[in-house]
């Protein structure tokens, strides 16, 4: 289990996250988390979708095909 901080703010490094490591038997395991400490993180990390534009994804999915880019031998 991860706890999904890459970086802290006493660290200018990467730091390790795992929290639990079980082992290969089934069972129930139970780890404790931080839960504030991933909320406050959370707020200045760039990971997520903070800045995301969906208003422009319309240009990954047009099909218009502009000049110098016209090929008649284009594969459909």
């Amino acid at each position: 289990m991860f706890d999904g901080v890459a970086y802290s703010d006493d660290d200018s490094i990467s730091r390790g996250m795992k929290v639990f490591e079980a082992d290969e038997k089934e069972s129930i395991y139970v780890a404790e988390l931080d839960v504030d400490q991933l909320r406050e993180y959370r707020k200045t990390e760039v990971q997520g979708n903070a800045y995301r534009r969906p208003e422009k994804y319309h240009l990954l999915i047009d099909e218009t095909i502009d000049p110098p880019f016209i090929r008649d031998d284009r594969k459909k």
